[in-house]
């Protein structure tokens, strides 16, 4: 399940009206049927506006698709924020931060992050 899903252009505009959060926890209630802890929604706060300070660069596509608190299916794991899009090639990528790493996966086939 993914609680809320925009273009990199999308979800600047939400950071920049300070909403982000608030867009998240409503995506949230509208496919649960249920309010977010408020550890949770602080921890939207503190993270979502950092995310949007990295993805304003002019050299980051416009069509990037990000991805916030991506459900594995049939897992209890999850992902708390994916970025995807394609590369120069046209070749699908994602990539996902993980305890300071990056994990990256192309053509469905999981790469080991770098150490």
């Amino acid at each position: 399940m993914i609680i809320d899903l925009a273009t990199r252009e999308e979800f600047l505009q939400h950071v920049r009206e300070r909403r982000i959060e608030e867009e998240v926890r409503k995506r949230y209630f509208d496919l649960t049927g249920h309010k977010v802890a408020a550890n949770e929604f602080r921890a939207w706060q503190n993270s979502l506006q950092c995310v949007g300070n990295v993805l304003q660069f002019d050299a980051i596509p416009r069509e990037l698709g990000v991805a916030i608190d991506y459900r594995i299916h049939n897992t209890a794991k999850r992902i708390d924020l994916l970025l995807s899009g394609h590369d120069a090639a046209g070749v699908r990528r994602w990539l996902w931060p993980y305890h300071g790493r990056t994990h990256r996966q192309a053509n469905g086939h999981r790469r080991q992050p770098r150490p």
